[in-house]
């Protein structure tokens, strides 16, 4: 999947004189993705922090020659504004449907000029496949739950955690 990843991008920098921003999960996708396009790309994962975390989002954002970031789903999925650019690859998916919503809204923010273009880069014939089906479907849920239009009877998981966050403080005895 990797080589087919590089692809994508380089046919998006080929293509576009756009900025993208790619998110993943694993340094074995993120490293080897960025010393690919090292001369055009930064990197934000977990190991970038502080003054050096700004360092890389104000090069992306202000150098015309930095046309990639790659970041970390959780670790450059929140906290900036990343409307410079205005397409998202997702190389990797995690569990949670919230940390894509997250990472997706860096470029659909107030300021965005362009339309916003989110891409996941799913290799056919694998797991990903059922893991996006699992994500777009835990994503329903929470918002049909988020505009209380659904019975959430079945989901026993949802309904014992609410009930525990609910019960009224008991008395001291």
């Amino acid at each position: 999947k990797l080589d087919s990843v590089k692809q994508w991008i380089r046919d998006f920098l080929t293509d576009t004189d756009g900025k993208l921003i790619v998110f993943g999960v694993h340094k074995k996708i993120l490293h080897p993705l960025h010393e690919e396009f090292k001369k055009v790309s930064v990197l934000l994962d977990g190991e970038v922090v502080g003054r050096k975390r700004q360092m890389v989002i104000d090069r992306f954002t202000r150098d015309k020659q930095t046309r990639v970031l790659f970041g970390n789903i959780i670790a450059a999925g929140v906290g900036w504004n990343g409307t410079v650019a205005s397409t998202v690859a997702f190389a990797e998916m995690t569990w949670d449907p919230a940390s894509h919503v997250q990472a997706e809204d860096r470029i659909h923010r107030i300021g965005q000029k362009n339309a916003a273009n989110v891409y996941y880069l799913i290799a056919k014939g694998t797991f990903e496949e059922t893991l996006a089906q699992i994500i777009q479907k835990k994503q329903r849920i929470l918002d049909k739950i988020m505009d209380g239009k659904v019975d959430t009877s079945g989901l026993s998981v949802f309904n014992e955690l609410m009930d525990s966050l609910m019960e009224k403080p008991r008395a001291k005895a």
